[in-house]
């Protein structure tokens, strides 16, 4: 998690942490009596390399809502679909939520495009959002429901099949 949290272009649009494994400690202590908040090591099956992490956290159960965030992973992954389409599957079919949402920086217009091309409606632009670095930042808001789900699980299953059979060859 420091590896890849601290790497100044992986970070770049992630709140900053610290780089001392005590401090870890106790966030991931802090993290675990945390309700509704569920972190993820995404792994290649292959290996069980650790490819990045991505959260299911603000759960609502009252609303069963989530946010899906904190998603990171090495330079050069392929991980990217499936993660997401694994941590959607847990929210809808595990966790029974009926939406969950992605806030992302304006400026990340990489993940921005992630989202649109995976299929999540985008909600709003919530100015000033996220204050980051002594800075504000305007944030865009990605939400996938669960109406919407079994549609863009169909596109996003395919992909992550295509992926699969690419990383075999």
């Amino acid at each position: 998690m420091i590896e890849l949290r601290t790497d100044p272009e992986l970070s770049r649009y992630l709140h900053p942490i610290s780089r001392h494994v005590a401090d870890q400690i106790i966030w991931a202590r802090k993290y675990f009596e945390t309700p509704g908040d569920y972190c993820f090591v995404v792994e290649r099956i292959r290996d069980s390399r650790a490819e990045g992490l991505i959260s299911l956290y603000h759960v609502e159960p009252t609303i069963r809502t989530g946010e899906c965030g904190r998603w990171v992973l090495r330079r050069g992954s392929l991980a990217g679909v499936e993660s997401c389409w694994l941590l959607y599957k847990i929210g809808f079919e595990h966790i029974g939520l009926e939406s969950i949402y992605c806030l992302t920086l304006a400026e990340n217009g990489r993940t921005i495009s992630f989202h649109d091309s995976c299929g999540l409606s985008r909600t709003s632009m919530l100015k000033g959002y996220v204050k980051m670095k002594g800075r504000c930042y305007d944030a865009v808001k990605h939400e996938l429901s669960r109406a919407a789900w079994p549609s863009v699980s169909m596109r996003m299953e395919k992909i992550v099949s295509r992926m699969a059979r690419m990383a075999h060859v």
